[in-house]
C-alpha cells in the first residue's frame, strides 16, 4: 500500500478524515462560497440629475447638421454614394420624411456606403448622430451589424470608432420605423473633425445580412447654456471589484387615477406609461461588458416592459390621485460588471419623462472584491 496525503504546501495544511461512529469515513470539505460577497444594493445614476429619472431628456434639437433627407447632395445635405454593393439612395418604397429614403436591402455582407461633405467639419457644437431605420429584415442566425461611422476621405481612414445601429433599437420590430440617437461619445467623434459619414452592412456567422432603410440623418446639438442632451444613467463597479447585478427595479410614480369603475383589477393600460403617452425614441436600457453590448432593448410603453420574459410588474398602487408602479427585471445569470473592463449596465432617457412624479431604478447586487 502506497501512503498518500492530501496537503497544501503553500500553508503546510493537511486535510481531515470524518469518523463519525455509524456513518462511512469522508474528507471534510468546506461547504461555504469559495469567495467573500458584500451585499450591495445600486441605483442608476446621472451625473446632473442623481438617481431622479423624471427629466427631459429630449434636448439635442436646438442645432442640427443635415446628413441625409432628399438626397439633394451638397451644400443641402451631404453627397451620397455606394463605396461597395447596391445601395439605393433615392428610393420611395419606404419614406419616413420627404419624398426619398436610401434603400439598403439589396446590400450583402461588407457592402459600404459614403455620406461626403466635401471638406472637413466640425463636430464641436454636436453631441448626437440621429437617423430613422426600417428594418424588413434582422436574421437572428449569426452576428449582425448596420454600422456606422466617421471617415476622413483625405486619407481613407476611421475616424474614430464604428458603431452599430442595431444597439440602438429594437432588431426584432420589423415593417416600422425607429428612431436611432447614438451619442458622439459612443462614437469617439466628440469635439473632432470629419469629412464624409459611412454605413456598412456586416453579416456574419451564417444568415443574409439585416434589410433596412435610412432616412433623416443628421448630426444633433445643443446652443445656449443647457448641454444635458439625452441623459445616461449607469451602474458601475468599484475600482479593483466585480459586481454581480442579479436584477433591477424600475418605479415610477405619475398622477393618474389607476382605478376601474369596477375595482376589479388595476387600469394600468398597456399603450403608455401610467400617463405618459407612447414615447417617441423610447428609453433605452443597454448592457456592455468587455467593450461589447451583451444586451439592448427599448422601451416605449409599458407592453414593452411587460412582453419581455424576465419583466414583470411587482406590485402597484394608487391613493386615487397618484398611482405607483414597480417592474422587477429578473437575469438568469447574473450580469457581472468588471472594473477593469470598464463594464456597465445604463438607462438612457431619450424623451421628456418630467410629466412623471418620480422615477428612479435601483439594482440588486452583490460586491466581490478583486483585492481577495
Amino acid at each position: 500500500m502506497i501512503k498518500s496525503v492530501i496537503t497544501d504546501p503553500s500553508v503546510s495544511a493537511y486535510t481531515h478524515i470524518d469518523t463519525a461512529k455509524g456513518e462511512k469515513n469522508g474528507l471534510v470539505v468546506a461547504s461555504r462560497e469559495l469567495k467573500q460577497y458584500q451585499f450591495a444594493q445600486r441605483f442608476f445614476v446621472n451625473s446632473i440629475y442623481g438617481v431622479e429619472m423624471n427629466q427631459n431628456g429630449t434636448g439635442f434639437h436646438d442645432i442640427t447638421e443635415l446628413i441625409y433627407d432628399e438626397d439633394d447632395g451638397t451644400p443641402a445635405e451631404w453627397d451620397w454614394t455606394s463605396i461597395i454593393g447596391l445601395w439605393d439612395f433615392a428610393s420611395t418604397t419606404y419614406v419616413y420624411s420627404g419624398t426619398v429614403s436610401i434603400d439598403g436591402t439589396q446590400t450583402g455582407n461588407g457592402s459600404v456606403s459614403q455620406g461626403d461633405n466635401g471638406s472637413l467639419f466640425d463636430l464641436s457644437n454636436y453631441n448626437v448622430l440621429t437617423g430613422y431605420i426600417y428594418l424588413t429584415g434582422w436574421p437572428t442566425i449569426g452576428t449582425k451589424q448596420v454600422l456606422i461611422y466617421g471617415w476622413n476621405t483625405g486619407t481613407g481612414t476611421i475616424v474614430g470608432n464604428s458603431v452599430n445601429i442595431g444597439n440602438y433599437i429594437n432588431t426584432l420590430t420589423l415593417n416600422t420605423w425607429q428612431r436611432f440617437i447614438i451619442p458622439l461619445d459612443d462614437l469617439d467623434l466628440s469635439g473632432k473633425n470629419i469629412d464624409a459619414i459611412r454605413v456598412q452592412n456586416v453579416s456574419t456567422g451564417g444568415g443574409s445580412a439585416p434589410d433596412f432603410y435610412l432616412d433623416t440623418l443628421c448630426f444633433g446639438g445643443i446652443s445656449g447654456t443647457d448641454t444635458t442632451g439625452i441623459l445616461e444613467y449607469t451602474i458601475e463597479s468599484d475600482q479593483h471589484s466585480w459586481l454581480h447585478v442579479y436584477g433591477l427595479n424600475i418605479t415610477m410614480v405619475d398622477e393618474y387615477d389607476s382605478t376601474l369603475a369596477n375595482a376589479t383589477m388595476p387600469n394600468l393600460p398597456y399603450n403608455t406609461l401610467l400617463g405618459v403617452p407612447e414615447l417617441e425614441n423610447g428609453i433605452l436600457l443597454q448592457v456592455k461588458s468587455g467593450g461589447e453590448f451583451l444586451f439592448t432593448n427599448v422601451f416605449r410603453t409599458l407592453f414593452d416592459f411587460i412582453s419581455l420574459t424576465s419583466i414583470r410588474i411587482d406590485c402597484s398602487g394608487s391613493d386615487g390621485t397618484y398611482t405607483w408602479l414597480k417592474l422587477y427585471m429578473e437575469f438568469v445569470q447574473p450580469i457581472i460588471l468588471k472594473s477593469e473592463e470598464v463594464d456597465k449596465l445604463s438607462i438612457t432617457i431619450r424623451d421628456d419623462l418630467s410629466q412623471l412624479v418620480r422615477m428612479r431604478c435601483s439594482t440588486s447586487c452583490k460586491l466581490e472584491n478583486r483585492h481577495q
